[in-house]
């Protein structure tokens, strides 16, 4: 009964943790270049941002 407890936590831990991973958009935040937010660049450097 335990150990069905824990794998099912377990499970319910790594569905969520995946969810996230796949639910963060790095590309739409973070220039791949120099490491600045997209918005912050949108504002400085208009033909930086994508």
């Amino acid at each position: 009964m335990i150990i069905v407890l824990i794998g099912a936590v377990i499970s319910a831990l790594l569905v969520g943790f995946l969810a996230g991973l796949l639910s963060f958009k790095v590309k739409d935040r973070w220039c791949p270049h120099c490491g600045t937010t997209t918005s912050e660049l949108a504002r400085q450097q208009p033909g930086h941002a994508r």
